[in-house]
């Protein structure tokens, strides 16, 4: 499983599911409940989804680093929840129903633009990059058709009959449920998850009627659970991820009024237990970053000499579910992540002691000192991959194409094609060509790059041990930039290979000596 394409296997495992409820084939069954507990429990990020890149980690419980533009595909979860709801036909546990309302709330609702109705491909959690819708006109996939089915079926998996004609309320959605079998009309309002009160009623009933009904005891509820009935308080044995039942004798007009408070908590990274996502009841909160470049040692951090988050992660008087954090200097508000597009977000945030955070803080700064100086050098950036920078850069090419990854766009080109582009030199004598790269890069990726026509370097790229983005530099000979305001700078790929991913360049002036 690890390593293998997640959206190849998952639909196999609901025809599993599915067998198993024709043929009674335990094997089939096996098959299906093993897959959910190992997907939910080793492979799936805060808010339900898996996958980075269409594929699952190459190992169980690492997941810190496969963050990226493209984790948690959109398709995934919607066989999941067509996974989760066959298992829980089979076997009706709270757990099902619990990770169907964390999909929901915080993978579903957030992968749709609620301006246009436009939706998502993949919902990154790498922390600076932001959704990226598809449009009217292009940009269709596969989560394009999924989407659209994914938002007309809130209404589903609300309510479950059981075996000896109880009813399971699942999800807290405003809803009217007719079970004509039995006569009966229930009736949800809630303003949920804005609002921590669930009211039903019984609002058609001929005859009084015996029968069990089991509301979900969510497994975030730390705080408790508060159930009236007409009015009534009643006691409560059930713990957080079980169910709350009340049987009794129903009547036309009865009310059950739920009150689960919310609070703040953390989930942190299987394997980085100070990478952590903030959440509020059922709800995974995201930082607003704004709409500019951000570099990664600008996104806040938090660090952690509270270890109560009501210390410094205050509620909005006036919003609901809308918090300001403030920690080491700066402010960043919070918002449940189905209400942040449009700008730069982070999910997960990195915690630090006020020692550890004393030793970053120094290398952020001394990063911080090295761009300052090589930007009083630079003659010229050229981003690769953003529409504009190409367009004033005088981009062309032949078989290239363009992506991103945490945050950053890349150019290539393919099958010995090729891109180039202009650089401004300002007159200068001296001067290097600074080209950054993946560091998961590797085989089948070798280039020459040229200026003017001229060739200065033939590169093949390696896969590094850090898998980030790093830099290279290429001189460029005096005699190219005589008398010259532009250069032309071209990647082009050997035969049958790839030139890049070039994930932008920079032309800068040597030091002098």
């Amino acid at each position: 499983m690890a390593g293998v394409h997640a959206n190849t296997q998952i639909p196999k495992i609901i025809g599993c599911a599915r067998q198993y409820e024709l043929t009674g084939n335990q094997s089939d069954y096996t098959i299906a409940n093993f897959f959910w507990n190992t997907v939910v429990g080793h492979y799936s990020y805060v808010i339900g989804g898996n996958s980075d890149h269409e594929r699952f980690s190459n190992e169980p419980d690492h997941l810190s680093k496969t963050l990226s533009e493209n984790t948690t595909e959109t398709c995934n979860s919607y066989n999941m929840l067509k996974l989760t709801s066959h298992l829980f036909k089979l076997n009706a546990r709270a757990a099902y129903a619990d990770y169907y309302e964390r999909v929901l709330y915080n993978h579903i609702l957030a992968s749709q633009n609620p301006e246009n109705g436009m939706v998502l491909y993949y919902l990154p959690l790498a922390s600076g990059t932001e959704k990226k819708f598809g449009t009217r006109d292009s940009s269709f996939w596969c989560c394009t058709g999924t989407g659209m089915e994914n938002h007309s079926k809130y209404g589903m998996d609300i309510y479950y009959k059981d075996n000896l004609g109880g009813l399971f309320v699942n999800l807290f959605i405003p809803s009217v449920l007719t079970w004509k079998e039995k006569g009966i009309t229930w009736q949800m309002d809630t303003k949920y998850p804005e609002d921590k009160v669930i009211n039903l009623s019984v609002k058609q009933l001929a005859h009084a009627l015996q029968m069990p009904l089991h509301i979900r005891y969510p497994k975030w509820a730390f705080d408790g659970a508060f159930i009236t009935v007409n009015g009534k308080a009643i006691s409560i044995a059930a713990k957080p991820g079980t169910y709350i039942t009340i049987n009794r004798k129903w009547h036309k007009g009865d009310h059950v009024q739920i009150t689960y408070p919310m609070s703040l908590y953390t989930e942190s990274m299987p394997d980085n237990a100070n990478q952590k996502a903030v959440l509020y009841g059922p709800l995974v909160l995201s930082g607003e970053l704004g709409t500019g470049q951000i570099w990664q040692r600008d996104i806040p951090v938090f660090v952690s000499a509270k270890a109560n988050l009501n210390d410094w992660i205050k509620p909005d008087d006036k919003q609901p579910n809308l918090f300001y954090a403030s920690n080491n200097g700066k402010k960043v508000m919070l918002e449940p992540l189905y209400k942040v597009y449009n700008q730069k977000q982070a999910v997960y945030w990195d915690f630090f002691t006020a020692d550890e955070w004393k030793l970053k803080e120094q290398q952020f700064e001394a990063e911080r000192k090295a761009e300052e100086e090589l930007n009083a050098r630079t003659l010229d950036v050229m981003r690769l991959g953003e529409m504009q920078p190409e367009r004033d850069h005088s981009l062309k090419g032949e078989q290239t194409n363009t992506g991103g990854v945490n945050g950053m766009r890349w150019r290539d080109a393919t099958n010995g094609g090729w891109f180039s582009f202009t650089m401004a030199t300002k007159g200068a004598q001296a001067a290097q060509l600074q080209c950054n790269y993946l560091g998961t890069d590797g085989e089948g990726r070798e280039f020459e790059i040229l200026v003017d026509g001229q060739k200065i370097a033939t590169e093949k790229l390696s896969v590094k041990t850090a898998p980030g983005i790093y830099a290279l530099n290429y001189a460029i000979p005096a005699g190219l930039l005589n008398g010259k305001q532009y250069i032309t700078v071209k990647f082009q790929a050997l035969p049958g290979k790839t030139a890049g991913g070039v994930f932008g360049c920079r032309l800068y002036k040597q030091k002098s000596l």
